[in-house]
């Protein structure tokens, strides 16, 4: 289990948690689906717990922003980035 999975548990399993990552993931992949975005060639690779992995797909596929990136998840990684 990976860290989305050690967050959901931790909301006792109430709240749906979607990973999205830039680059894959070496490990178990059965659940990661590749999601292009925008004219992007390269993939975004979405997970989720506690919500079907399809739906999961749709809504990253449906954020705001033209780029590979949505801009929330951008902005979210550019916050905690400069808290470092």
């Amino acid at each position: 289990m990976g860290l989305g999975g050690i967050l959901y548990e931790s909301l006792s399993n109430s709240i749906p948690v979607i990973g999205v990552c830039k680059t894959k993931y070496n490990g178990e992949t059965a659940k990661i689906v590749p999601v292009y975005r925008g004219d992007s060639q390269n993939p975004l690779y979405v997970s989720a717990i506690g919500i079907n992995t399809g739906k999961a797909v749709q809504l990253i596929k449906d954020m705001a922003g033209p780029y590979r990136i949505p801009t929330l998840i951008k902005l979210a990684d550019t916050i905690c980035r400069s808290s470092l």
